[in-house]
């Protein structure tokens, strides 16, 4: 439902290319941006296309960035995305993007070349992330307000240190604050 009522408030957009921040759950070794080399994505509602003229000019634009099919194979941040685009933005492309870690400089260097490679495109660039993972109700509901805070200040190097810091505290059962932290970065 949070999804969803993200994707609402967004709807009445006219968005060639959605570009999908997913984290990197499966691929350990992954040091940079893997950009999706395939054609599209297909999902039970057909096949979305992938904006391959985006992606190749990503791959140019910054040395962070690698078309790299294996990351994404057993990835599932980027495909529970698809759906909403689908049914939202039918006539749009993707960009599927892993961000594969919590680099303030990769995420700023990234964030630089994806400016200039969509500038002048009507695009919409979607962070897939859940929050804290596990904690009891009431740790969740404060450590949740805190990223959301640090979220909504657009600041990444503040979002990573108020992560850092919830982390630091050892509340029982919290084994992330955001799943997604580097694509929110």
């Amino acid at each position: 439902q949070i999804c969803a009522d993200g994707y609402n408030q967004v709807r009445n957009g006219a968005y060639e290319v959605v570009v999908i921040f997913g984290t990197n759950h499966t691929a350990p070794g992954l040091r940079k941006i893997a950009l999706y080399p395939g054609a599209g994505f297909r999902t039970p509602l057909g096949t979305v296309p992938v904006d391959e003229k985006v992606v190749a000019a990503l791959i140019a634009a910054s040395p962070d960035c690698k078309a790299d099919k294996a990351p994404h194979v057993r990835e599932h941040s980027i495909e529970v995305q698809i759906p909403f685009i689908q049914t939202l933005f039918p006539r749009a492309k993707i960009v599927p993007a892993i961000v594969s870690m919590t680099d303030v400089g990769l995420c700023t260097r990234f964030g630089a070349a994806l400016a200039r490679v969509l500038k002048g495109k009507r695009a919409l660039i979607v962070a897939s992330s859940d929050l804290s993972h596990y904690p009891s109700a009431a740790d969740a509901e404060i450590v949740d307000r805190k990223t959301l805070a640090a979220v909504a200040s657009l600041d990444p190097t503040a979002l990573h240190n108020t992560i850092q810091a919830q982390m630091a505290r050892r509340i029982r059962g919290l084994d992330t604050c955001a799943c997604g932290e580097a694509p929110i970065m």
